[in-house]
């Protein structure tokens, strides 16, 4: 083990990673920068304006932001079930992170309760099941906090 994840684990007894990043690069094969574009697609069919400073972005989530805030539901949640629909596809072509199976195994070495957290919705974590992450999952816990429609 690496000395500094030696000692970032010292004194622990669980492990509480990100998904993203820490696990896995969500979007290193299916871009945000596409999944962006495709965001914007959309906007021609409701011949909605696009300012300048959104005709490049790259961030996903700053384009709903920008189209919530023109104050019209029946595009924004078209938008916004598009962006949760990139998401589930995204996580079917995840990259691992480089160096993330060491806190893992040690984690499962030493007993430890192992949880994972996602900024994206709870069922993105399942449908691509790459096998690297979901090998050893014993069970989800269903949830969601944050951004989202009831």
């Amino acid at each position: 083990m690496k000395p500094e994840l030696a000692r970032v684990l010292k004194g622990a007894c669980s492990l509480l990673l990100d998904f993203d990043g820490p696990v896995c690069s969500i979007f290193a094969n299916y871009t945000a920068a596409a999944v962006s574009s495709e965001l914007r697609g959309i906007l021609s069919k409701f011949h909605a304006p696009l300012p300048d400073s959104a005709t490049e972005e790259s961030d996903a989530l700053e384009i709903l932001r920008w189209i919530a805030s023109l104050a019209h539901p029946v595009l924004t949640h078209e938008v916004e079930d598009a962006l949760r629909a990139a998401e589930i596809r995204a996580v079917g072509t995840a990259a691992p992170t480089p160096g993330a199976q060491e806190p893992l195994s040690a984690a499962r070495e030493r007993g430890w309760p192992v949880a994972i957290v996602s900024w994206a919705l709870a069922k993105c974590l399942i449908p691509g099941k790459p096998v690297w992450w979901h090998a050893e999952m014993t069970h989800v816990v269903p949830g969601q906090g944050g951004r989202g429609r009831t």
